[in-house]
């Protein structure tokens, strides 16, 4: 699927899409590709659905045949989705701290190139008051 979304993602960052027609439904999926603001998705997990308990991963929808036992009642698939739930918090906590280090240290590359332009604005203001003087005399 592609997004347009105003927001900074990479190739491989996670993402939570969420349809609301007809029914209200989360996903999470991951970047692919990316042209611009434009994103190349794959689905990874449903986290939620109208009318079932919203945060936890949601299985696709059963048959309605009255012999298949639903996944909710399953305790070895609830607990497959709690694992699975884990490890996309954690891909997400890992790939947002790497985000937050990348910008810190954008800020001080500008921090450090500011102070540059101050010094050289300073030198530049001094270079000006000794020609002004000189001009003077």
């Amino acid at each position: 699927m592609a997004v347009y979304a105003g927001i900074d993602l990479e190739p491989g960052d996670l993402m939570e899409v969420e349809f609301e027609a007809p029914s209200q439904v989360r996903v999470v999926a991951t970047v692919r590709n990316r042209s611009g603001y434009c994103f190349g998705l794959a689905f990874v997990a449903v986290l939620g659905r109208a009318g079932h308990e919203q945060g936890g991963l949601v299985p696709p929808e059963q048959p309605t045949n009255s012999d298949v036992e639903p996944i909710s009642s399953s305790p070895v698939l609830r607990a497959q989705a709690v694992r699975t739930q884990d490890r996309l918090i954690a891909i997400i906590l890992q790939r947002h701290e790497a985000f937050l280090r990348r910008k810190e240290l954008e800020i001080r590359r500008t921090r450090q190139e500011l102070l540059k332009v101050r010094q050289l604005q300073s030198d530049i203001e001094i270079i000006r008051d000794i020609r002004s003087s000189e001009n003077l005399r």
